[in-house]
């Protein structure tokens, strides 16, 4: 179920937003499970029963341990480090950005990840054509180990031109109001 907000105030809370309704909508259908997405500075506007923070490990620390980072983190139950690896963040970095999270919230689970693609189905002896907007030094992620017999190709800028490409140019009110 898709719903929408728009622009985060200091506390993260959505200028416009239709979470609140879609939420009812949701629970009426009975989900084991509601994720509720926030991103940026927006937090969802409804009430929760956990909160994860999932914050890049490439990034500054103070930008996750520091400024309005701190409130979030106080509102989580748990952080996800993305991009826990070299070129984007040494070993150490990841140490360190723990180690700041948890001089906040010392009793908080942090769990440093890295995303991987794969294929869902056997590739093999197939043309495969892998679009991402991964970085170049992350090779697009196909050099992680699935490259087959040379038939996997990887284009970061490809992904990118697709996504410019069938980008509406509005306005971020007119998204919000539903104008296109």
């Amino acid at each position: 179920m898709g719903c929408r907000r728009c622009g985060g105030g200091l506390a993260g809370e959505p200028f416009v937003s239709n979470v609140a309704e879609g939420v009812v909508l949701a629970n009426e259908l009975s989900p084991g499970l509601i994720v509720l997405e926030g991103s940026g500075a927006a937090l969802p506007p409804v009430g929760s029963d956990a909160g994860l923070l999932v914050a890049g490990a490439h990034q500054p620390i103070e930008n996750v341990a520091g400024y309005l980072g701190t409130y979030r983190l106080l509102m989580s139950d748990a952080v996800v480090l993305t991009m826990a690896e070299e070129p984007l963040a040494t070993v150490e970095k990841v140490r360190s950005m723990t180690a700041a999270v948890r001089q906040i919230k010392p009793s908080v689970e942090v769990v440093p990840v890295v995303f991987r693609p794969r294929p869902l189905e056997e590739v093999r002896d197939r043309r495969v054509a892998f679009f991402t907007t991964a970085p170049a030094e992350q090779g697009g992620g196909c050099s992680r180990g699935w490259r087959i017999d040379g038939a996997v190709r990887s284009s970061m800028f490809l992904a990118i031109w697709l996504i410019a490409r069938h980008w509406r140019p509005i306005s971020p009110i007119q998204e919000c109001l539903g104008w296109r």
